[in-house]
């Protein structure tokens, strides 16, 4: 009933708009559904305050090529259930050092742990900080001064900032790719959930996604070391497809404050965009 009486339906990825369709059922709606790419892609990067960015920027002053790999606290203790309630064929824990390990046997390359979910504590199992820390202590002896964690705490302006420092990026949070694609950063989503492939093609990149649930361990990181080597192919990829998502966000907004009945709130969003086009 909501979809049906709804002035505007929007869905981030295509396959949403069959979802929609299939729940409508050939019923009639108030609106015909459009795609709407997610809204993190036109979120802005801020350089952190004080010396936290200073680290990764020396390390790219100095030529390492930067990989950037977010470790997802959630998929790190098996999910709520802690059981591996997203049914990965692999343990996450595993393959978390063993992408670490591959990619530093590569000359030049330096990896830095990039938590992107800083939760409360009560949501504890959440936190991505937590896991890099355990993650950086126990492999930093094994490359020194070739294994970085990212300190301190972040908003999603300032996370995104220290991931498009990165020439490649590998992230199990979604968002976090986002930030990655949505700068220009060739990135391979390490995929728990079907919401990945559909954000990956609406960036032109689908062929970055890696399911965890259908890859072993050894398919996993074949595919993300075969990723890293294209990284200069996909960069092109996105500097081509990434300005027009960004657009038809921008026209999907202007959509909904056409709709919109607050007149206040329309206005004051499209000053927003129009001072950003």
């Amino acid at each position: 009933q909501s979809i049906r009486k709804a002035r505007a339906v929007y869905s981030r990825d295509q396959e949403g708009l069959h979802t929609i369709m299939r729940l409508i059922d050939r019923r009639s709606m108030r609106a015909v559904p459009q795609f709407c790419p997610d809204t993190a892609f036109l979120l802005d990067a801020v350089r952190p305050s004080g010396a936290r960015a200073e680290q990764i920027e020396r390390l790219k002053a100095d030529g390492q090529m930067l990989i950037g790999l977010n470790v997802s606290g959630l998929l790190y203790h098996g999910g709520y259930s802690r059981d591996n309630m997203f049914g990965l064929r692999m343990d996450y824990k595993i393959v978390v050092s063993e992408i670490i390990r591959r990619l530093l046997q590569l000359p030049k390359t330096a990896v830095v742990l990039v938590p992107h979910v800083f939760p409360h504590d009560r949501l504890a199992i959440e936190s991505d900080e937590t896991v890099c820390r355990q993650v950086y202590e126990q492999l930093c002896g094994e490359y020194p001064g070739r294994l970085h964690c990212l300190e301190g705490r972040y908003d999603q302006s300032e996370i995104k900032f220290m991931i498009g420092l990165c020439d490649f990026f590998i992230g199990s949070r979604m968002h976090s790719c986002i930030a990655a694609l949505s700068q220009g950063v060739p990135a391979a989503g390490l995929a728990y959930s079907k919401k990945f492939q559909g954000v990956f093609e609406s960036a032109g990149v689908a062929d970055c996604v890696v399911d965890a649930r259908t890859e072993n361990l050894e398919g996993v990181l074949e595919k993300i070391l075969s990723l890293f080597a294209q990284r200069d192919r996909l960069a092109e990829q996105l500097e081509a497809s990434i300005p027009q998502l960004q657009k038809t966000l921008y026209a999907a907004f202007k959509s909904i404050c056409r709709v919109s009945e607050d007149a206040c709130q329309c206005e004051t969003v499209s000053a927003v965009l129009l001072n950003r086009e």
